[in-house]
């Protein structure tokens, strides 16, 4: 029985097939293959690590150029490129990089503590409630005023206890005016204008609060400013409730840094307490006052003081 051989056409479309089949199964084994590579986290990390170190570059030239080179990477955006080319360029030439405004972050003021604010509230009460007293214009120029009535029946018996009228004196104002009370002639003076300070030294024991109160500002209101060093107020042990916090914190509060507070621990009596004050004193001349009178103008007379080292005024 003889062989049968293939048409030759037939051979020709099975060879054809065969290699079409052959083709698919490389393809197929190549996507098989690299498939994984794409998803692989380990191949993918490197990368990760080229994007920091590219965003590291970019936001740190300083740190390279401590290393001794500032290259830049050559995957930098167009615009930041340009951009450093130009810093580059301008410090090449000479011209010195832009300087930043240096703006002070806004701080909120400073609020007072309730601590404090309880003690403002506290010392606005105590000097309104002597403000409500003051009859507006009373006393004003030194005029005198009488009492009558209930009123005056009060002050008879105050004053039994404090030898004046208070009363009264709590009804007139501590900035009120009074009369020049000077001779028409030493109006006529002419006065130095280099002349010494004076510290003006007020010895108190227990004095009541309005006319003690209108001697300080009656100090402020009529000495020349230039030569009034200070005020230095001496207590000499008060036990007085007034005389106490409720002093200090007018000190605080209503007048000026000049006034200053000398407590003493013990009852010394007036010269002691003087020599306590003049301890305190930086002034170049010494005005002792009394804790209940009111200074006119023109009354320090620091001419005098300028005639001698060892004269004394009284």
């Amino acid at each position: 029985m003889g062989v049968k051989l293939l048409h030759p056409r037939r051979r020709s479309l099975i060879f054809k097939m065969l290699m079409f089949c052959t083709f698919l199964g490389f393809v197929g084994l190549w996507y098989k293959n690299d498939e994984p590579g794409i998803d692989t986290p380990a191949e993918l990390e490197p990368r990760k690590d080229s994007q920091q170190d590219s965003v590291n570059h970019i936001q740190d030239p300083d740190k390279a150029k401590s290393h001794g080179h500032t290259d830049k990477p050559d995957h930098l955006p167009g615009p930041i490129l340009e951009v450093s080319n130009r810093i580059e360029q301008g410090e090449a030439a000479g011209i010195p990089a832009p300087v930043l405004q240096n703006i002070q972050p806004h701080k909120p003021p400073n609020l007072p503590s309730p601590q404090d604010a309880a003690e403002r509230m506290r010392a606005e009460m105590w000097f309104q409630e002597d403000e409500r007293k003051v009859v507006r214009g009373l006393g004003e120029g030194g005029k005198m005023v009488k009492l009558s009535g209930e009123e005056g029946k009060l002050a008879e018996e105050v004053m039994k206890k404090e030898a004046f009228n208070l009363i009264l004196s709590d009804k007139i104002s501590v900035n009120r005016s009074v009369p020049d009370s000077r001779d028409p002639l030493c109006k006529t003076l002419h006065y130095d204008q280099d002349l010494p300070t004076a510290s003006v030294i007020i010895i108190f024991t227990n004095e009541a609060w309005s006319p003690l109160i209108r001697t300080i500002w009656s100090v402020i209101n009529r000495s020349p400013p230039r030569f009034l060093k200070e005020i230095v107020l001496v207590d000499d042990f008060s036990d007085r409730a007034e005389l106490g916090e409720k002093l200090d914190l007018y000190l605080k509060y209503r007048l000026p840094p000049l006034v200053k507070l000398v407590r003493l621990k013990e009852r010394h009596g007036l010269i002691r307490a003087r020599l306590a004050g003049a301890r305190e004193a930086v002034g170049d001349v010494l005005i002792f006052l009394d804790s209940h009178c009111e200074a006119n103008d023109m009354w320090c007379v620091l001419q005098r003081g300028t005639e001698g080292l060892d004269i004394s005024l009284y």
